[in-house]
C-alpha cells in the first residue's frame, strides 16, 4: 500500500477523498460551540444583574456560512439553528452558577448536491465570579453531534461527541470616559467520531478514527452607551 494526500492507492484503485465534508466539520463545529457559548454569560460587565437569586432563561441561536472556491469539491454552505435553556441560581452575593441543555439541527449543502443533515444535543454548566470590576468566567458544553447524509446509493453518518470548554476574564476600566469593558476569552472545541464510512463513486474510504480539536483565543473591547436589558419573569 502506498500513501499519498487526499488519496490511498489499493492495488490499482484510487479513491480520492472530497476536501468538502472533512473541511466543514471543523467550521460545523466552531459554529455550534460560538452558538451555545457566546451568550451563556447572564453576570458579565455590561449586562445588569438578574433581579432574582434564581431565574429560568431561553435562547435561540443561528448561523449561516458559505465558503466559496474555484474547485467545485470545495464549495459548501452550511446553515445552523439552535436553543438553549437553562437554569441560574445565585450561590452568594458574587457567585452564579448556571446548568443549560439544549440541540441544534441543520444542513451542509455542497455544489454536488450530496448534503448531510446535522443535529446535536448538548447539556453543560457554567460559573461566574464578581469581585469588584473584575469578572471570572468558566464554561463547558459536552454532547452529541451527528451528521448524515443521503445521497443516491450514498448512505454515511460521522457521528461523535463533542467538548468545549472555556475560561473568561472581564474587567470594567474605570479611568476612562465611557468606562469600557475589557475581556478575553480561550476556548477550546473538540469533536471524536470512528468507525464511519466516506463513500464516494469510486469507492469507499473507512474512516476508523478521527478528530477535530480547535483553540480560539478572543479579546474584545466595548464601550456601553446605555443600560437596558429588558427582563420579563415570575419570581
Amino acid at each position: 500500500m502506498k500513501a499519498f494526500v487526499c488519496a490511498v492507492l489499493l492495488l490499482s484503485t484510487s479513491l480520492y477523498a472530497e476536501k468538502a465534508p472533512f473541511a466543514s466539520q471543523s467550521d460545523l463545529l466552531v459554529d455550534l460551540s460560538d452558538g451555545i457559548l457566546n451568550g451563556i454569560y447572564h453576570h458579565r460587565p455590561g449586562f445588569d444583574r438578574y433581579p432574582c437569586e434564581r431565574s429560568v432563561w431561553v435562547e435561540g441561536f443561528g448561523s449561516y456560512r458559505k465558503r466559496e472556491s474555484s474547485s467545485d469539491r470545495m464549495r459548501y454552505e452550511n446553515s445552523l439553528g439552535g436553543i438553549v435553556a437553562g437554569f441560574n441560581f445565585s450561590l452568594s452575593c458574587e457567585n452564579y452558577l448556571n446548568f443549560f441543555v439544549g440541540g441544534s439541527w441543520g444542513e451542509l449543502e455542497f455544489c454536488h448536491e450530496s448534503n448531510f443533515d446535522t443535529e446535536s444535543i448538548f447539556f453543560g454548566l457554567s460559573w461566574e465570579k464578581f469581585c469588584g470590576c473584575r469578572f471570572f468566567g468558566l464554561a463547558l458544553a459536552s454532547g452529541y453531534l451527528g451528521l448524515e447524509r443521503h445521497h443516491e446509493h450514498v448512505h454515511e453518518e460521522p457521528r461523535g461527541v463533542f467538548i468545549a470548554p472555556e475560561i473568561t476574564y472581564a474587567q470594567e476600566l474605570d479611568y476612562f470616559y465611557c468606562y469600557p469593558i475589557f475581556s478575553a476569552t480561550l476556548r477550546y472545541a473538540g469533536f471524536f467520531s470512528r468507525d464511519y464510512q466516506h463513500r464516494e463513486t469510486e469507492g469507499t474510504l473507512y474512516v476508523q478514527d478521527r478528530s477535530i480539536q480547535l483553540f480560539t483565543l478572543r479579546g474584545e473591547l466595548a464601550a456601553p452607551i446605555g443600560w437596558w436589558q429588558p427582563y420579563l419573569g415570575v419570581a
